[in-house]
């Protein structure tokens, strides 16, 4: 996300969850990082290198092997999303999507989606646990 008021909130809503951060605006750095960093939230700002459908970061969230990708909370935030969404997400490849202007109740938004996250995978995440270990 680049650096600006709504990256300063996000950055203090993530930090106030207990999230340590790492924050780039090079798409080529972020996807290095990854590569050697496990993540449990990526904010993807959707136009942040043009369209997102040309994105090749977003490809490679889209693209990532489920064994990664489902231990990744993966937000879209953009001017076209809406807020909370849940069909345009999953259309998006994507666990939330939030319109830019609702950046300052970000802390809002996760609560709940974090919730409605934990309602609907939780049990299967478990049970994935569960199989991987034997």
């Amino acid at each position: 996300y680049p650096a600006g008021a709504n990256r300063d909130t996000i950055e203090q809503t993530l930090q106030s969850l207990g999230y340590q951060l790492v924050c780039t605006d090079d798409m080529r750095e972020a996807q290095e990082r990854m590569r050697f960093v496990r993540f449990a939230c990526i904010v993807y700002q959707a136009d942040m290198h043009g369209k997102l459908e040309s994105s090749p970061f977003h490809a490679n969230m889209s693209a990532m092997a489920m064994e990664h990708r489902r231990h990744i909370f993966y937000i879209l935030s953009g001017d076209q999303l809406h807020t909370l969404y849940d069909l345009e997400a999953l259309a998006l490849s994507a666990n939330l999507t939030i319109n830019s202007k609702d950046i300052s109740r970000l802390h809002i938004v996760l609560r709940k989606a974090f919730q409605a996250h934990e309602e609907l995978f939780g049990p299967l995440l478990e049970e994935l646990g569960i199989h991987s270990k034997n």
